[in-house]
């Protein structure tokens, strides 16, 4: 299963709010592992000074990964991550539907951009054991 994702997030929110990178599997087998390719866009503060976001990949509410430290940069320039780019394997043990996303907060309440122009991309794949 892959799912793409061409919008654009700016947000100061401190609380996690979804990006609109996700997509959704239905394991054969409670045995089955879920291999998770993940390739997002730009991250990054929208004005010189402000902190990074911290971001969170989530299977259903549980969550798998969390990027507690958030980057920052100093006041003289904007810094951005681009391609940020993951695998993770997932042993759900679940044969019931799956959904697989990523969250982004920001650092301190400053505003981030999450830009996916050049589209992010979530694959989903069934491992059978």
């Amino acid at each position: 299963v892959q799912a793409t994702d061409g919008s654009n997030l700016s947000s100061s929110s401190t609380s996690y709010v979804d990006t609109g990178l996700t997509a959704s599997i239905t394991p054969g087998a409670t045995s089955s592992k879920i291999l998770i390719l993940i390739s997002m866009g730009t991250l990054g503060a929208d004005a010189a000074g402000s902190g990074g976001a911290f971001i969170k990949f989530l299977r259903d509410s549980t969550t798998l990964i969390e990027h507690n430290t958030a980057g920052a940069h100093s006041m003289s320039g904007y810094i951005y991550t681009a391609g940020t780019s993951f695998s993770y394997l997932d042993s759900p043990s679940s044969t019931s539907s799956l959904t697989y996303k990523i969250q982004v907060k920001s650092y301190g309440g400053e505003n981030f951009v999450f830009d996916n122009a050049s589209t992010a991309t979530i694959t989903l794949l069934e491992v059978s054991q």
